[in-house]
């Protein structure tokens, strides 16, 4: 059944000015998470007594995680497909804003 939708909506591709926004809304989505999360480090590293050595650590942490799921979210696009794949990105990344 779910080959069936997606046939069927990869039967029509989408128009320009409809991707553009597509990914408009993606980029406003990830600034406004990462600039939600960035604008609270000086709150949890009060809260957490990390000092700056720790506080560096966690940073490079974050931009390796980063760069490990850049090279899965590529294998993806190429399993699922770039719309499903970025719906999915999308998602996940508002659920996990709200962890920390």
């Amino acid at each position: 059944m779910l080959r069936s939708v997606l046939s069927r909506a990869r039967a029509t591709p989408p128009s320009l000015s409809r991707l553009r926004a597509a990914v408009a809304v993606l980029f406003a989505l990830d600034g406004f998470v990462f600039g939600s999360w960035a604008a609270r480090v000086p709150d949890v590293s009060a809260a957490t007594g990390a000092g700056h050595t720790a506080l560096g650590v966690a940073l490079l942490c974050l931009s390796l995680g980063a760069l490990a799921c850049m090279h899965l979210t590529g294998a993806l696009c190429s399993r699922l497909g770039t719309g499903l794949t970025a719906a999915l990105a999308g998602v996940l990344a508002s659920v996990c804003a709200v962890l920390p």
